[in-house]
């Protein structure tokens, strides 16, 4: 007699192999980063301390010195706005409020992290096996997040950001539209590529919504270049100028230091020239700006096309994790602090594995599982001492997009039952 086994229990035994084989890879890949950056260091006749994993130059420092720029503007008007007008604004709020702005930015943020770990961890609680195991992976991830130390010891404004999207993402998921469309809005103001997210209402055919979305944008972006002032054109060309200045100083010049932070396909192809054209800066500061003039409109029209064709026809967790790893790896610049958006993917694939996978409504083979956990892991650790580290992430990033591409996943969180 053939003893059939339990469904149910091959479901939770699948969970619970994929929650372990997560720890064990990201723990795995923290060991072989901190070991690896250890022995550079050591054989560099360095010191190794924590800040070794983090950038070298002095130029950086935990003070950060985009915080310090945006804030002595606000009390000189020297410094030129190097973000949109919007993010600007961020730091213009903790200057104005706290005393200490940096250290009201850095306990903002600490929260805002704790709060989107623990609104994760209390949902994967209800869940009907392995729960214990499911908040352990949670804890885990927060401890080991390495994106988030990384944005800490930077003070960038895009813990704000982060924050908003996790609120707006929250409101989609509690089916809470217009006010998804507005913090989307906020959102897409304050740096372009996070905004994607709206698609999600597209996708949920909310017309009116993504007509507020648009309007909101706009009056979010001339409210903030007025509050910026002295008047909105004169805020706009400072804007213009400090992205310039931001363009010549990291997006035209090739350092090895920052691009090992960086996980965009664009350092990937500046990594490329470097090959040819290293020995010769001018050459390669000359193919740099060609192949600018050419990324940016073909990076749209791939992202509209890729989208229209294939993304809006796919399960809406498939969408939503598409539009996140897009938003992290079509700027010209990502750095690593940008992949704690990832974190929104990687919450939306755990509650899928334990409210889907788990309980049999859906599947996935324990192959796509793992590459997808084994990805994840190496996206939270730190990066490698060497200086192709950000490109090893950018090829995470584009087999996490080639898997939800393919792969539909049917979520019971994301699925409406309404269809509408």
């Amino acid at each position: 007699m053939i003893l059939k086994s339990d469904p149910a229990v091959q479901s939770n035994r699948f969970l619970r192999r994929c929650c372990l084989f997560y720890l064990c890879a990201l723990i795995g890949f923290w060991v072989i980063s901190v070991s690896q950056t250890y022995v550079s260091t050591r054989l560099a006749h360095q010191s190794f301390s924590v800040k070794s994993l983090l950038f070298h130059d002095s130029e950086y420092r935990f003070s950060d010195f985009q915080f310090v720029a945006a804030t002595r503007r606000m009390g000189s008007g020297s410094p030129s706005i190097v973000y949109p007008a919007p993010m600007m604004c961020g730091y213009v709020i903790f200057f104005s409020l706290f005393a200490a702005p940096l250290k009201a930015y850095l306990i903002f943020v600490a929260i805002s992290a704790a709060t989107g770990m623990s609104l994760l961890g209390v949902t994967l609680a209800s869940a009907k096996g392995h729960r214990l195991l499911l908040v352990g992976v949670v804890c885990a991830t927060a401890v080991l997040w390495f994106p988030l130390y990384f944005l800490l010891e930077r003070a960038n404004m895009e813990g704000l950001l982060w924050t908003v999207s996790l609120v707006g993402l929250t409101a989609f998921l509690a089916r809470r539209y217009t006010t998804a469309a507005l913090l989307f809005a906020l959102t897409a103001s304050m740096k372009l590529y996070p905004g994607l997210l709206v698609l999600l209402l597209l996708a949920r055919k909310r017309y009116r919504d993504l007509a507020i979305f648009l309007v909101a944008a706009a009056v979010f972006t001339l409210a903030a270049l007025r509050v910026l002032g002295p008047s909105i054109p004169q805020a706009f060309n400072e804007m213009k100028a400090g992205v310039k200045i931001q363009n010549d100083t990291y997006l035209m010049n090739y350092r090895s230091d920052v691009l090992r932070f960086d996980h965009s396909l664009f350092a990937g192809i500046k990594d490329l020239l470097f090959i040819p054209y290293g020995h010769d800066r001018a050459a390669l500061h000359r193919h740099f700006l060609l192949i600018e003039s050419f990324y940016i409109p073909l990076a749209a029209a791939g992202f509209a096309a890729c989208y229209w064709f294939w993304i809006r026809k796919l399960p809406l967790l498939n969408q939503a994790m598409s539009l996140i790893f897009l938003s992290v790896l079509l700027p010209v610049v990502s750095y690593e602090y940008t992949l704690i958006h990832v974190y929104f993917a990687w919450g939306l694939f755990l509650m899928f594995l334990a409210r889907d996978v788990a309980t049999g409504r859906s599947s996935i083979s324990w192959r796509t599982a793992g590459i997808v956990l084994a990805s994840f892991a190496l996206i939270f650790a730190p990066a490698l001492h060497i200086p192709i580290a950000g490109q090893l992430k950018m090829c995470a990033l584009l087999a996490l997009l080639l898997i939800v591409l393919n792969v539909p996943m049917h979520s019971s969180l994301l699925d409406d039952p309404e269809g509408a």
